[in-house]
């Protein structure tokens, strides 16, 4: 059996759908698939036996553009093709694997990913035999209101380097999916704390409790955030390139009176100091990442979301580890709404440029400024 790959890049927007519903994408699959965020670039492969057209299988892959990484997302026979037989499929997926991998060692990619669903899914065996690793999955990979159509619960997650090289994700903190909108830092917190073997609770009760230590009404600031992982048993080191508040002091995120924002931040930052927290403030660079992460902690960081998912939101993550050409970072935003799951931001591989344009924020006129706590 000779197998033939066609690379598609789809049209994103309105005429997705009808695009992939005329490569025979079924209907189901293709009402699903064409859910792709705006900063999410998504390929579509298409193998063929070449002694029978019929014979037709579709691979979906799709990944956040910031990342340095590839996702099978899905995959598919096509709408009124052949019958195809176990050995037949067997050998499509080989190729359609292959052929991804492929893609992602020339663009460049780290990381490649693939989710699988249910204990019969056929790709598993494929993706085994092409050394990739399972991911744990995650007991929180999903938020509190996570839409029932994509069945994220049945999605298991897998994970190899691009060029084949060496990947040990068993140190791996374990993964919180943020249950509301507001509580990114607490589920930052909550792996970081996880990372250094605190054994935390998670869930949503767990952010809440952390978001009501942490929050200065809306997000968590970061001295709000360090007390309450101190509290907690993490050893917590603060960097900051200027003093005072970074986030929700003007433009949309001012939801409070900047004043009222100024006196609870000042609460947060001398009971985290009397707690035992530690500050160093002025510039920073990934240099001090690097020695955080060699000294064995973990770093939450501040970020804007506005080239991760396209929206102008500060918000933190967790960076935890480095393979070779990325920092390894578990963001606990993934867009469901948009169809992506957590396999896409467990274990994210950002670069480290990209990594560091995005580790910033500001408001209005505001120069961008930068925060880290660095967890031990």
């Amino acid at each position: 059996m000779t197998v033939t790959i066609t690379t598609l890049t789809p049209p994103s927007g309105d005429s997705l759908c009808s695009e992939l519903l005329g490569v025979g994408v079924p209907q189901s699959s293709a009402e699903l698939w064409s859910c792709v965020a705006g900063l999410e670039e998504c390929s579509l492969y298409v193998a063929r036996d070449e002694a029978d057209s019929r014979v037709c299988v579709l691979m979906w892959e799709v990944h956040r553009r910031a990342a340095s990484q590839r996702r099978i997302a899905d995959w598919t026979i096509a709408d009124g093709g052949a019958h195809i037989d176990p050995a037949q499929l067997r050998i499509i997926l080989d190729a359609l694997v292959d052929a991804v991998i492929a893609q992602a060692r020339q663009a460049g990619s780290v990381l490649v990913k693939a989710q699988t669903r249910g204990d019969d899914d056929a790709l598993e065996d494929t993706l085994i035999s092409r050394g990739f690793g399972k991911l744990d999955t995650p007991s929180g990979g999903v938020s509190f209101d996570a839409p029932e159509q994509f069945n994220f619960h049945e999605i298991s997650g897998w994970v190899r380097r691009a060029d084949g090289g060496e990947l040990d994700v068993t140190t791996s903190p374990r993964y919180e999916r943020q249950k509301t909108e507001f509580t990114c830092g607490p589920a930052a917190g909550i792996m970081a704390l996880d990372a250094q073997g605190h054994q935390p609770t998670d869930g949503i009760d767990a952010e809440l409790s952390i978001w009501r230590e942490a929050t200065y009404f809306g997000g968590s600031d970061h001295f709000g955030l360090a007390l309450s992982l101190a509290d907690r048993g993490a050893r917590v080191d603060v960097l900051a390139d200027v003093a005072g508040p970074l986030i929700g002091m003007s433009g949309s995120c001012a939801l409070i009176p900047g004043s009222q924002r100024q006196y609870i931040f000042n609460d947060h930052h001398k009971r985290a100091l009397n707690a035992g927290v530690t500050e160093r403030i002025g510039e920073f660079s990934l240099v001090d990442i690097d020695r955080a992460l060699d000294d064995g902690q973990v770093v939450v960081l501040l970020v804007d979301l506005h080239d991760i998912t396209g929206e102008e939101v500060p918000h933190w993550i967790l960076v935890w580890g480095r393979t070779e050409g990325a920092y390894l970072v578990h963001d606990p935003w993934s867009d469901e709404a948009w169809g992506e799951s957590w396999v896409e931001t467990h274990t994210v591989a950002v670069e480290p440029q990209v990594l560091w344009n995005v580790a910033q924020w500001s408001e209005d006129e505001r120069e961008p400024h930068r925060a880290a706590l660095l967890v031990g």
